[in-house]
């Protein structure tokens, strides 16, 4: 199985279709190097970056990635689009629900019951 970083590097590589790494670059505003990095699987893409190619790209947030985005709340899930993503001011978020999208699926659900658990903790304690 794949994780996430080389699912979105290929992404890109994909959905750039003719255009060059370069031209890429200069459409979205992130450097050649970045974008060339993404795709070899050697970087994780910030959210603003990531958001960046998906718009050069005309495509949103979740067509990049090819995973929907959910929160799971009381027993429901609810998509977040890109919009609510891009309102997320806090790095460590964003780089926890990067790290989150890495686990596999398998995985996954056991990794938010635990992040659940500990929010609820903390949430007591307030």
């Amino acid at each position: 199985m794949t994780n996430f970083i080389d699912r979105i590097g290929d992404r890109i590589r994909i959905l750039r279709g003719d255009l060059s790494q370069s031209q890429l670059a200069k459409i979205s505003g992130v450097s050649q190097q970045t974008i060339s990095g993404i795709e070899k699987g050697k970087n994780i893409p910030r959210l603003d970056i990531a958001l960046a190619i998906a718009k050069a790209l005309g495509i949103s947030i979740n067509e990049l990635i090819n995973e929907e985005n959910h929160i799971k709340d009381e027993g429901n899930l609810y998509e977040i689009n890109s919009e609510e993503v891009a309102k997320i001011k806090d790095p460590h978020i964003v780089q926890a629900i990067v790290l989150m999208e890495m686990i596999p699926e398998q995985k996954r659900e056991y990794a938010v019951q635990v992040l659940e658990g500990i929010l609820g903790i903390i949430q007591q304690k307030e």
